[in-house]
């Protein structure tokens, strides 16, 4: 028997033509039942209500769940509009060959299919999901984008070529765009984390109020991973399937990361108390999982109390790049610069009633740490000498390394011993950074570590 062949295009075309069939009849309800709710309150002498339609649309979709389970009551002529018009896009949507070798009837005799979610994977996706998740996707976006969006997604599931990362959220700097380390690590803007991560389960990874979250940048660390395919076969061994790439060491290394950030930047950055692992949002919305939930994100007045507006400074300096590249190789492998870098990092977050202090003992940490300060007495001539000797620079700068030495040690001995500050403890503590920022950042570019023995 001939069999017509399979066209994208053809296929596509008539995906979008059965959601755009469902799209207007929930649309026309809901003009309908808009006017008869307005009607009815205004009878009452009640104000009209400002609810979006979109969402009361979304919330209805959401409800779709046993309209292709049973055939529909006969008194019931929403429940046969949608039962029709669902059975056509379920079967346009099984015409295409990854579909139709997916879809097979479970034991209850539902229709289901196998999908491979990178994160998770479930042998058992019942279809009515994801033809939900379709018809919602078509009332935020448009049909159109809807079929094209699914073609491209089965497309580079069979190519492999979906991404998934690992995450760790961050504050305190801005990216412009996506930045590659040599680690294998990337820093991405917040436009793109929104693509992977809603707003409101962001806020939760932050742990941050209103005010704190709109006042800084946000961006994140991320090791993408590829994968695919998204729909498997019926029968098809998931178990035997391999997870996508995800190093053990991503957070330690996500932090570093972080730190040469900051100290870089001479800004504070703070992370996230977790990392996770996650997928774009897309794909989850075409498949039906984490469907609409306007009823959740909207206070009484109907506005979006979890969306997140950061700021855009201050941000990641491009001149400073091959700085931190640099920076990240060195300290990656050598523990007394990572010690460092990590209290250098500290102090910048050193805040509170106590913040002066902690800053000064961090850097004098940092100092000490590097330049392998073990002598009993005279730590700041020690530290003046070495790093000198290190660093080098005309008679100015000589000049500065002796004074600044010499001041982070005697501030030093004041918190330690008598906890106090000395009156320029600001200007102190600044100098010692940039003396520590400086020795940290010369020993990776000249790929000599200061050692002594």
């Amino acid at each position: 028997m001939f069999q017509q062949q399979f066209t994208p295009t053809v296929w596509e075309g008539r995906l979008s033509q059965c959601l755009q069939e469902l799209v207007d009849h929930e649309r026309w309800l809901e003009r309908e039942l808009s006017f008869l709710r307005r009607q009815t309150e205004d009878a009452y002498g009640l104000p009209n209500s400002h609810d979006d339609r979109k969402d009361r649309v979304r919330d209805r979709i959401a409800g779709y769940w046993g309209s292709l389970v049973d055939t529909p009551s006969e008194g019931s002529e929403y429940q046969r509009n949608v039962y029709g018009q669902l059975s056509r896009l379920q079967n346009v949507l099984i015409e295409h060959p990854a579909m139709k070798n997916a879809v097979y009837r479970e034991t209850q005799g539902l229709l289901a299919l196998g999908l491979n979610l990178g994160t998770s994977r479930n042998p058992c996706h019942q279809l009515i999901f994801m033809l939900k998740g379709l018809v919602d996707h078509a009332v935020e976006h448009s049909p159109q984008a809807t079929a094209n969006a699914l073609a491209q997604l089965i497309q580079r599931g069979e190519d492999k070529d979906l991404s998934s990362y690992r995450i760790l959220l961050f504050r305190g700097l801005y990216a412009e765009r996506r930045h590659d380390f040599p680690n294998g690590l990337s820093i991405i803007p917040f436009e793109e984390v929104r693509r992977f991560m809603p707003d409101e389960r962001l806020r939760l990874m932050l742990e941050a109020s209103d005010t704190d979250i709109n006042r800084e940048p946000i961006g994140a660390v991320v090791f993408e991973s590829k994968w695919g395919p998204l729909i498997v076969p019926a029968g098809y061994d998931m178990d035997g399937m391999d997870w996508p790439e995800r190093p053990l060491t991503f957070r330690d290394d996500a932090l570093l990361l972080l730190d040469v950030l900051a100290v870089v930047h001479r800004l504070p950055v703070s992370s996230s108390r977790t990392h996770t692992t996650v997928v774009e949002r897309e794909i989850e919305h075409l498949v039906g999982q984490g469907l609409h939930s306007s009823r959740f994100v909207r206070d009484l007045l109907g506005v979006n109390t979890t969306k997140i507006e950061p700021i855009a400074t201050p941000a990641i300096s491009d001149e400073k790049l091959s700085e931190c590249e640099q920076l990240l190789l060195s300290c990656k492998e050598d523990v007394p610069l990572r010690l460092a870098l990590a209290r250098l990092a500290s102090s910048l977050t050193r805040t509170g009633v106590h913040g002066d202090f902690d800053k000064v003992l961090d850097v004098a940490i940092a100092l000490e740490v590097v330049y392998q300060l073990d002598a009993k007495r005279g730590k700041g001539s020690l530290l003046s000498s070495r790093a000198r000797q290190f660093i080098g620079g005309d008679r100015k700068d000589l000049k500065w390394i002796d004074r600044t030495a010499k001041s982070i040690y005697a501030a030093r001995t004041g918190v330690v011993h008598n906890g106090m500050l000395p009156e320029d403890a600001n200007q102190v503590y600044e100098d010692a950074f940039e003396l520590g920022q400086r020795t940290l950042l010369h020993a990776a570019l000249s790929g000599c570590p200061a050692r002594w023995t």
